[in-house]
């Protein structure tokens, strides 16, 4: 419920200022939500499968994707806690994963838990 028109509300991740009617509100909000220029687009289509959905298991933090190089020049990926690299160790211990460990962890489970023959009836 709107006290007043112009009041604040959180949806989602954004807040959304109406200045429409009550009537509208809801959609206004939705149509903000939507928008790319407020939600950028790399976070839906990056080639990285698990931007903005991993955190931590520790203390909850997001864990984007770090990189760093071996000796012999090979570019490793992880995924990283933030806390830990943005507080240190007092913020969290820094649990690290390969993406690639990681990302077939995952796509494992969701091929094996909900890719399953009886489901896929009813997703086509």
């Amino acid at each position: 419920m709107i006290p007043f028109p112009g009041w604040l509300q959180m949806t989602g991740r954004s807040m959304c200022r109406s200045p429409q009617p009550k009537s509208t509100h809801r959609s206004h909000c939705a149509l903000q939500a939507k928008n790319p220029q407020a939600n950028p687009p790399r976070a839906v289509t990056g080639p990285i499968l698990l931007t903005g959905l991993a955190h931590c298991a520790s203390c909850g933090g997001a864990m984007p994707l770090r990189t760093g190089t071996s000796k012999n020049r090979n570019v490793c990926r992880y995924y990283t806690c933030s806390s830990a690299a943005r507080i240190g160790k007092t913020g969290c211990r820094g649990r690290s994963i390969p993406m690639e460990k990681l990302d077939q962890l995952v796509t494992e489970h969701v091929a094996d838990r909900i890719l399953v023959p009886e489901r896929l009836g009813a997703l086509l």
